[in-house]
């Protein structure tokens, strides 16, 4: 069925309306004329039933599709006609639907406020497909008005497919399990579905099971380690704490997908005997704290977005990742927790070909946290050299695309960042170096389009950063010794000739900005967030280009510019450290016209950027003591 779909998307019969984030087609959608071709070659295989009673049905239909609005029409007697039946789509309307926090979900007003008679019409609807469609194969109910599952569902032992997403269950009957031919269970974003029931396990044919949005299901039955055939497990965004150890008993599981269950806080010991396992998705699980042992026995495993180092014994450590040919993105967590420089050799990265982004994070919270001052000063020296030769140990395979490292506390940088020998990198993002000094020739990065400079408290000095051909987005917070930026920053002629964005925050001793002389300076940006730089004195341009600015409300050297025509094309306005209850009198007044003017405004507390900036720096004094 895959290949007629991807032939029918090649020759444009169909059109791709929604992919699944591993690369799967989940919807597509046809043109109109083909869709009327296809009816018309389908002939009376294919019935509409739509909501105003009017149909196209024929006795011997193998298909069928029901058009519903939230209206009650009499059609459970035509329905019961179709008893041929081997696929049943109904098709709920817009006018039921309502937006919530960017999903779509059944509107409570047009669900729980239907009348008694509309409520036994939408019952009787349900048992006329139970009690009569025995021999269907297929069943879509996404976002059909139902609080509970009829028992008589268990006469469909025919079903292979159930779709019962965004309904308003809160559970499911026992009589589910004697669905013993269905392969697929869908009850994505059943925000009340609370528990699943045992007999769930006896679904012993099932393929899929989707749980994504499931937003009050806290646990997994154990029963379901007895599904042997299941190959894709969705739990995303659900409220589960902790996953039954008969989840490792899954030896055909393929996808496991976890992802922001922000509650979870264990994967199961024994996760090395899911050994068909190639999809792990756990990013957004921050409850983890670390992985369990065993995980390199995974051979088949493709993807793993987030590797979280323990303290414990019985942890996982990097050597497990040395035997995966792991790809796409992989995030090395509390790396703090790290044994040998050794043993970050053996995570192997350097020869994972596949990965495309990486990042290495250090805990600097948990170190800040010994209360014992000695002790956060001896980090100058032992430790310090571990991180050191670790960073060097972890370096990527070179056509690595997107680099993210935070919390080095070590002095010096490893080799293959000084000589930057992943030349294709097209975002690299350093974070809280509490002790570098020196920066790398990042000018080299020829492919750089995105650079994050963030919390380096001894580094004085940039590389130039203007010779970048390809930079459109450049940040540079808290850097507190960087006082000029100037000539050495530009290289030249013809500076920064792609940038886009850039964001100049709690650059706290910061007393130059100065441009290149005889030609437009940054040509193509549009976006300035320029906050918290107390001590700069001017600015090196009036900004013609910038659309959107972000400033202080009482930020004295922009406010002066802007009196003076500065920023003429401005579009959209954002202002940190105003509280947008204040009156208008308290403003500034040439802040005020332009606010009349934009096309669009933003009011922004204090950044919490700044803020953090301010204890980082206090920590970084505690760590040069």
């Amino acid at each position: 069925m895959a290949e007629v779909v991807a032939s029918s998307i090649v020759r444009s019969l169909l059109e791709i309306g929604q992919e699944e984030a591993h690369g799967a087609v989940s919807l597509v959608k046809m043109h109109d004329v083909v869709h009327d071709l296809a009816r018309f070659v389908a002939g009376d295989e294919c019935s509409i039933v739509d909501v105003c009673g009017s149909t196209a049905t024929s006795p011997g239909s193998r298909y069928a599709s029901l058009l519903f609005d939230g209206r009650t029409p009499s059609v459970a007697e035509t329905l019961s006609h179709l008893r041929k039946l081997r696929a049943l789509y109904v098709i709920v309307t817009e006018g039921i639907f309502q937006e919530e926090y960017g999903v779509r979900v059944l509107d409570g007003k047009n669900v729980y406020g239907r009348s008694a008679e509309e409520q036994d019409e939408d019952e009787r609807l349900l048992l006329a497909i139970f009690s009569t469609m025995k021999p269907l194969r297929a069943l879509h109910l996404d976002s059909f008005p139902m609080k509970a599952l009829p028992a008589a569902v268990q006469n469909l032992d025919h079903l292979r497919y159930l779709d019962l997403s965004r309904t308003d269950l809160r559970t499911l009957p026992p009589a589910i399990g004697r669905l013993h031919n269905l392969q697929i269970l869908k009850l994505w974003s059943c925000t009340g579905l609370e528990a699943l029931p045992e007999s769930i396990g006896d679904l012993v044919n099932l393929v899929t099971l989707d749980l994504c949005l499931c937003r009050r299901l806290s646990s997994l039955p154990d029963c379901i380690g007895r599904m042997g055939n299941l190959r894709n497990l969705d739990v995303s965004r659900a409220c589960i704490t902790t996953l039954p150890e008969s989840l490792s008993s899954l030896s055909n599981l393929q996808l496991l997908e976890l992802r922001d269950c922000y509650w979870l806080h264990e994967l199961p010991k024994n996760a090395q005997s899911m050994r068909s396992l190639t999809h792990l998705d756990i990013r957004g699980c921050y409850g983890l704290t670390c992985m369990p042992a065993g995980l390199g026995q995974l051979r088949q495993l493709r993807m793993l977005p987030m590797y979280l180092l323990g303290d414990g014994d019985g942890d996982g450590g990097l050597e497990e990742l040395g035997t995966l040919n792991l790809e796409g993105e992989l995030d090395i967590g509390n790396l703090q927790n790290l044994r040998s420089a050794a043993e970050a050799g053996e995570a192997n990265l350097r020869e994972k070909r596949g990965l495309r982004s990486l990042k290495l994070k250090w805990d600097l919270t948990s170190w800040f946290q010994q209360e014992d001052r000695n002790d956060v000063a001896a980090m100058g020296g032992e430790h310090t050299e571990l991180v050191e030769d670790a960073l060097g140990s972890l370096r990527p395979q070179p056509d690595l695309e997107v680099l993210r490292i935070e919390g080095y506390v070590g002095k010096a940088l490893p080799g293959w960042m000084m000589d930057c020998s992943i030349p294709n990198l097209v975002e690299l993002s350093l974070d809280s170096f509490t002790r570098c000094e020196k920066l790398p020739a990042l000018e080299r990065l020829s492919c750089l389009k995105e650079l994050n400079l963030s919390r380096f408290p001894r580094v004085e000095c940039l590389p130039r950063l203007g010779q970048l051909p390809c930079l459109r987005v450049l940040c540079l917070e808290a850097l507190p010794a960087v006082k000029r930026l100037g000539s050495e920053l530009s290289g030249g002629r013809r500076a920064f000739p792609a940038l886009e964005e850039l964001r100049l925050v709690f650059m706290s001793d910061l007393e130059e900005w100065s441009g290149t002389e005889g030609e437009d300076f940054l040509p193509r940006l549009s976006e300035l967030v320029l906050t918290d730089c107390p001590k700069l004195g001017a600015l090196p341009s009036t900004f013609p280009s910038v659309n959107r600015l972000t400033m202080n409300v009482d930020d004295k050297l922009l406010l002066s510019h802007l009196e003076r025509g500065a920023f003429p094309n401005l579009k959209h306005l954002g202002i940190c450290n105003c509280d947008p209850d204040d009156e208008a009198g308290g403003m500034p007044e040439v802040l005020v016209e332009r606010l009349a003017s934009v096309e669009s405004s933003s009011w922004i507390g204090r950044p919490v950027t700044a803020s953090e900036s301010v204890m980082m720096m206090t920590q970084c004094v505690k760590l040069t003591v």
